[in-house]
C-alpha cells in the first residue's frame, strides 16, 4: 500500500514539473526561439529571386533587412506577405517571402538577411547568401 502511494506521488510530481516547464500544450514554449531563416538558393544572380523560408514568426507582416558580410545595413529590405504565410501552431507562422535581387543596387559579394521585430531589433539567425553577376557601379563616395 505504501509503495502505491509513493509511486503515485512520484508520478504526480513528474507530471506537474513537465506542465510547468512547457508553458502550455499549444506551443507557447517555442515562442522564445526567435525566427529561424533559411535560404534555398544561397548563390543568386542579380535580377533573379531569392527564396527565403522563415519559421517561428509571431505575425505575418514582417520586415527583412539585407546586411553585408560586415553587418552593415545595405539600404535594402523586403516584407513578407500574408498570402505567403500559414499558421503552424499557437501563435507561430511559417512564411516563404521572396526578394528580387536588383541588377545594380548591390555589388557582387556576401550578404545575410535578418528579421526586424516590432521594436526595431534584428532578431533570429542570419541567413547568408552570395550575389553574382551584379551590374553595380560604385558612386565613388566613402
Amino acid at each position: 500500500m505504501e509503495n502505491k502511494i509513493l509511486m503515485w506521488a512520484i508520478v504526480m510530481i513528474f507530471a506537474i514539473s513537465i506542465l510547468f516547464n512547457t508553458g502550455d500544450l499549444t506551443g507557447e514554449a517555442t515562442k522564445d526561439l526567435g525566427p529561424i531563416l533559411t535560404i534555398s538558393n544561397t548563390l543568386v544572380s542579380a535580377g533573379s529571386t531569392l527564396n527565403v523560408n522563415v519559421r517561428n514568426l509571431q505575425s505575418t507582416s514582417n520586415e527583412f533587412y539585407i546586411l553585408n558580410e560586415n553587418g552593415r545595413y545595405t539600404g535594402q529590405r523586403f516584407f513578407s506577405r500574408t498570402s505567403r504565410c500559414e499558421k503552424v501552431s499557437g501563435k507561430n507562422y511559417e512564411c516563404n517571402p521572396q526578394y528580387r535581387v536588383p541588377m545594380s543596387l548591390l555589388p557582387y559579394g556576401d550578404y545575410y538577411i535578418q528579421v526586424k521585430d516590432r521594436k526595431g531589433r534584428l532578431v533570429g539567425n542570419k541567413a547568408y547568401f552570395t550575389i553574382m553577376g551584379s551590374k553595380y557601379v560604385g558612386s565613388g563616395r566613402s
